[in-house]
C-alpha cells in the first residue's frame, strides 16, 4: 500500500473515517439482504488501519468489522440459522480473518521501514551512507531553487588515518570512523544530515544555512574534533565548508567542489577548514 495519500491527514482523521467506513458498508450489508456475501469489503478499512496508523487500530477495527457484519447479517436475515453456534462461529472466524490480515500488514510495514532505514545506514558507523546524503542534498537544492535558502555543506577527511591503521592497527582507524561520527551528530542540529561517503570521508548537510552560519557550525565541528579525537586518538580533521547561494547543477558537482576545498584545507597544513560560498557566477 503505498504512503502517498492518507499518510497527509492524522491518524485521528484516518482513524474516523475508517470507522465510518464500516458503518456504511455494514449498511450496505443489511440493505442488499444475506445472498450476497460482503465479508471481504470489510478488510479494507481493517488493513488501512493497520497500514496508516498502527496495529492497534487495526485490531480495534476487526473487532468492529466482525461486530457490524454481525450485526448486518442478524437484522437482515429473513431464514434463522439451524443452530444459534452459526452465527457465532460465523463472527469469530471472519473476525480471526482480520485479525490475521491487520497483524501481518503492520508486520510488513514495520519490516519495509526497518529495510528503508538500514538501506540509508552505513554499517560500520550508523552514519548516513553516500544514498541518504544524495537524497538530502537534493532536498536542500530544491528549496534553494524554490525559496531562495541557502545550505552548506561540511566535507571532511581524517587526516593520517593510514598511518594509524598502520601503526596501531585497523581496530583503531574503525574506532576512530565511529568516534567522528558520535562527534559530528552533537555537534549539529538534529536536523543536519551526518554522512559517510567512503572510506575516511564524511559530509555533513547543513539545512538552511547561510555563510554566516557555516562558519560558526564549521567552527563548533572542529574545536569538538580536536577535542574528542585529537586528544584521545591523535587524529586531526581537514574540512571544506562550502554554503550555496545559488543551487549547483547537481549533487555531484556541489561535492566535487566541497571536496576540492577540502584538499585545500590538507595542502594548506592539515586541521582547519577551507571556507567559499558558490553564488552561480562561477
Amino acid at each position: 500500500m503505498p504512503n502517498s495519500s492518507l499518510s497527509r491527514f492524522s491518524k485521528t482523521m484516518v482513524s474516523l473515517a475508517l470507522v465510518v467506513g464500516i458503518i456504511l458498508l455494514a449498511a450496505a450489508d443489511y440493505l442488499t439482504g444475506t445472498e450476497l456475501a460482503f465479508s471481504v469489503f470489510y478488510l479494507f478499512p481493517v488493513g488501512l488501519a493497520a497500514w496508516y496508523v498502527n496495529r492497534a487500530a487495526g485490531v480495534a477495527l476487526s473487532v468492529l468489522g466482525a461486530l457490524a457484519w454481525y450485526l448486518a447479517d442478524s437484522l437482515g436475515r429473513t431464514v434463522p440459522y439451524s443452530s444459534a453456534f452459526v452465527p457465532a462461529w460465523n463472527t469469530g472466524v471472519r473476525l480471526a480473518t482480520f485479525f490475521i490480515v491487520a497483524i501481518l500488514l503492520d508486520t510488513l510495514k514495520g519490516a519495509l521501514q526497518r529495510e528503508s532505514h538500514h538501506a540509508r545506514i552505513d554499517p560500520g558507523t550508523e552514519a548516513a551512507n553516500a544514498r541518504a546524503f544524495y537524497e538530502a542534498a537534493e532536498v536542500e537544492i530544491a528549496k534553494l531553487k524554490r525559496f531562495a535558502r541557502p545550505f552548506t555543506i561540511l566535507y571532511l577527511d581524517v587526516d593520517n588515518l593510514k598511518k594509524l591503521n598502520d601503526t596501531r592497527g585497523h581496530s583503531e582507524g574503525d574506532k576512530v570512523l565511529s568516534a567522528s561520527v558520535a562527534t559530528l551528530k552533537r555537534s549539529v542540529r538534529a536536523g543536519d544530515t551526518v554522512a559517510r561517503l567512503g572510506g575516511d570521508e564524511f559530509a555533513v548537510l547543513l539545512a538552511e544555512a547561510d555563510a554566516s552560519a557555516a562558519r560558526v557550525a564549521s567552527e563548533r565541528v572542529q574545536s569538538a574534533l580536536r577535542q574528542s579525537l585529537g586528544r584521545q586518538m591523535g587524529v586531526t580533521f581537514s574540512i571544506g565548508v562550502l554554503t550555496c547561494s545559488a543551487p549547483p547543477h547537481s549533487v555531484d558537482e556541489l561535492t566535487k567542489w566541497a571536496d576540492n576545498l577540502m584538499y585545500e584545507a590538507k595542502r594548506a597544513g592539515k586541521d582547519r577548514s577551507q571556507l567559499a560560498v558558490y553564488d552561480g557566477a562561477g
